[in-house]
């Protein structure tokens, strides 16, 4: 009865943030003294497996990464970082690891939640305890003090241009060939002047030119 209580006091205050529906979401963690890599929790651990609850499950990029792992984590390199593509991304506020560090970092700056302020970065450890031991009495806690932050990330997430939220129009090139310079990226805005991309054709090619008589 306790459990059906809860599922209902969950998927009631989801229902209040209309935002959060279809979004997904990712639980991180950075390690002060080591910002060559970055931490993910995977379905193993009740942190991700409360956001699933929540109507938030990994992004697809780093749920491939995750899915197989029987370790609670799976650590990635900074370069590989930005393949954590969830709409919003969670992780505790450590000293040393705070968002404006992170943010600023050449490699972990390209988490899209993190290039895109659609982070929640948790100070207090009210919530982060609720949610990595999940029960009857702590789950009240972080819908009344965790939801509403992640709602707050959704809603950015609505009005930032990025892979989730804009829709996908494909172009095609008049011809056969290789793109040698992409001229737009995510959230550009195009209009019925200049190119995309360059494109070079693959064929051969003929040039003429003059050549002085003898």
């Amino acid at each position: 009865k306790l459990m059906a209580e809860t599922k209902k006091k969950i998927s009631d205050a989801v229902a209040k943030y209309p935002e959060l529906k279809g979004k997904t979401a990712s639980w991180v963690y950075f390690t002060p003294t080591n910002l060559n890599s970055v931490g993910v929790y995977t379905p193993s651990d009740n942190r991700p497996r409360t956001l699933a609850e929540f109507g938030l499950p990994d992004g697809d990029g780093i749920a491939k990464q995750t899915k197989s792992s029987k370790s609670f984590f799976v650590d990635l390199s900074a370069e590989k970082a930005a393949q954590i593509d969830s709409d919003i991304v969670v992780f505790d506020e450590l000293q040393g690891a705070e968002p404006s560090k992170i943010k600023s970092n050449a490699l972990l700056g390209k988490i899209p939640a993190i290039k895109n302020d659609t982070f929640v970065s948790i100070k207090e450890q009210k919530p982060s305890a609720a949610m990595s031991g999940p029960s009857v009495l702590s789950i009240p806690v972080a819908l009344e003090t965790f939801l509403p932050q992640l709602a707050a990330a959704a809603k950015k997430d609505e009005t930032t241009p990025n892979l989730s939220t804009l829709r996908r129009y494909e172009l095609r090139s008049p011809l056969a060939g290789r793109i040698v310079e992409r001229k737009v990226d995510v959230g550009t805005k195009v209009g019925s002047e200049g190119d995309p991309a360059d494109v070079a054709a693959l064929r051969a090619h003929y040039a003429a030119r003059p050549c002085p008589r003898r």
